[in-house]
């Protein structure tokens, strides 16, 4: 469905004559929209030649691109080469192939076919790629490649798994003994929960020799907002098992690995295979090295549980404002305050008097929770929805009935997904529930000997405060840009005060400071509440 939503778009090769290279070529003639869907992200040439002066180091005689696109990865090894080269590169996009064949060396044998579907394969002595960059559920291939992957590996890899890590794995299969790869792939997966099938097959085979990692200030790929991360790889047995970590911060001139290695923007670090593919978070390792540990602190999952936010599959149809509700004529007993977008959500607290105020507004306020015994007005809405084709779609086919919400208790404090300065944790004083916009924090049963109205308000200033938010760091996913991301499971490793070891009185002073920071958000009362906090966790140490 996502190929044949990419062959749709329109594709002007009128635009293609007079550009200075294939990829500026392609790059006039296919929309942005289509290469999304395809995942085409081209790499740029310095790039290419760095990663070509990896791989071509030994001379190798077999050459492998598994997704050429327009062939930039091919002709930087060729130009690098000093002895004759046979490569082979895989394209499923025709025009980019085409490019690539007319553009690259003369020993090309490039396959119009998925390199991840061809058994034929290899081996190489050398493989240089940058992967297509496609998501877990735009991926349907007809074969169960991540579950072939497991069995054959011996590795169980999540099926969340975006389509390069299979490319990475099958990269490194079809390496000749003493084969180098070089693979370009955004640094997300390196902090992506789904990386720990790949990182535990780089440990096995002790695949990874040294990683560039570039901040994310470095927007490698110009029109994709992603970080970028090069994994050079090599199939020797060796005696070492350090890696080197190369940390890009800035414009470092990235033209070969020698000058990268002397630039002043560059932080070297050196890692043990161990150390580093046990690492759930790459980003913070990378740019800081190992984050100290704080005294009195626990993962957050130790005193509560963390859970996405409300997933509709339908915002438009399920999410309404007061208004559209009453003309839809659905009961109201069928409609569920909630809370829809971040920006609804002003500070860090949200009372029952922001939720009237949204309201008074206009805003999507009431989420559509249809059941059984539904009246007539109501049995038109659920027509009108399964005439658009709402019950086809992914999350809404396994309901049952497909109009039905999940049922949960609204969370008393609510995470928000995205940040930039900071992450930002919110008591949820309205009881709303809320859709994915934010995550919600849960705070145990067992953690209950205070009453859970304080012990929830503490916890909230904890999560709000310096110290923690500095912890909370290294658990951060970080995108280009600095977007900065949290997944349930992150929040989860955040470390907090131990607020189970604290008295009442500690507990009532961090309620009091949170307080004192809703009424006014300044430099004296956040302060104020980051003493709290500090002082909290000191005496969880006794």
């Amino acid at each position: 469905m996502r190929l044949a939503a990419a062959e749709g778009v329109a594709v002007n090769t009128s635009n293609m004559a007079g550009r200075a290279s294939p990829e500026d070529a392609f790059l006039a003639a296919v929309p942005l929209s289509r290469r999304r869907l395809r995942g085409q992200f081209f790499t740029p040439v310095p790039i290419a030649n760095l990663m070509a002066e990896w791989v071509c180091v030994n001379n190798p005689r077999r050459v492998l691109d598994p997704a050429a696109g327009t062939g930039v990865l091919v002709r930087a090894a060729a130009a690098r080469s000093k002895t004759p080269v046979s490569f082979t590169a895989y394209e499923i996009d025709s025009l980019a192939a085409n490019l690539a064949r007319m553009h690259g060396p003369g020993h090309l044998d490039l396959r119009i076919i998925d390199f991840l579907q061809d058994a034929d394969c290899g081996p190489f002595d050398a493989v240089i790629a940058n992967p297509p960059y496609v998501r877990h559920h735009d991926v349907n291939y007809t074969s169960d490649v991540i579950g072939e992957m497991s069995a054959r590996t011996g590795i169980a890899f999540s099926r969340l798994s975006n389509i390069y890590v299979p490319f990475i794995v099958k990269c490194f299969e079809v390496l000749a003994g003493g084969g180098r790869a070089a693979v370009i792939v955004p640094a997300e997966w390196a902090n992506a929960n789904f990386s720990a099938g790949l990182k535990a097959f780089l440990a096995k085979h002790d695949a990874l020799r040294e990683v560039i990692y570039f901040s994310h200030s470095s927007l490698i790929f110009g029109d994709n907002l992603s970080t970028a991360c090069i994994l050079l790889m090599e199939k020797r047995a060796r005696r070492e098992t350090f890696v080197r970590g190369w940390f890009v911060n800035g414009d470092a001139d990235t033209s070969s690995l020698g000058a990268l290695r002397n630039d002043a923007q560059v932080t070297a670090r050196v890692f043990t295979s161990k150390e580093l593919c046990g690492a759930n978070k790459w980003n913070y390792l990378f740019e800081r090295g190992t984050a100290e540990a704080h005294a009195g602190l626990v993962p957050l999952s130790a005193l509560a549980l963390a859970k996405r936010g409300l997933a509709t599959g339908a915002n438009g149809f399920f999410h309404l404002s007061s208004a559209a509700a009453r003309e839809s004529g659905i009961a109201e007993l069928n409609l569920l305050p909630c809370i829809g977008k971040a920006a609804d959500v002003g500070g860090l607290m949200f009372t029952a008097a922001d939720f009237a105020t949204l309201e008074a507004r206009g805003r999507r306020t009431r989420l559509v929770d249809l059941r059984d015994d539904l009246s007539a007005p109501e049995t038109a809405y659920v027509q009108s929805g399964a005439a658009l084709g709402l019950p086809e779609r992914f999350l809404l086919r396994a309901r049952t009935p497909w109009y039905a919400q999940e049922r949960r208790t609204p969370a008393p404090i609510w995470a928000a997904v995205f940040g930039r300065t900071a992450m930002r944790f919110v008591l949820n004083a309205a009881g709303v529930q809320s859709l994915t916009t934010f995550h919600g924090i849960y705070p145990k049963d067992t953690c209950t000997d205070f009453p859970r109205a304080d012990f929830t308000k503490a916890l909230c200033a904890c999560l709000n405060s310096d110290l923690v938010q500095k912890q909370s760091e290294a658990q951060r996913r970080v995108y280009g840009g600095g977007l900065m991301k949290f997944e349930p499971g992150d929040l989860m490793g955040i470390p907090v005060p131990d607020l189970r070891r604290v008295s009442a009185k500690t507990l009532d002073e961090l309620c009091a400071a949170f307080d004192a920071l809703v009424d006014e958000d300044s430099v004296h009362t956040r302060e104020a509440m980051n003493t709290c906090v500090v002082a909290a966790a000191a005496e969880a140490v006794t």
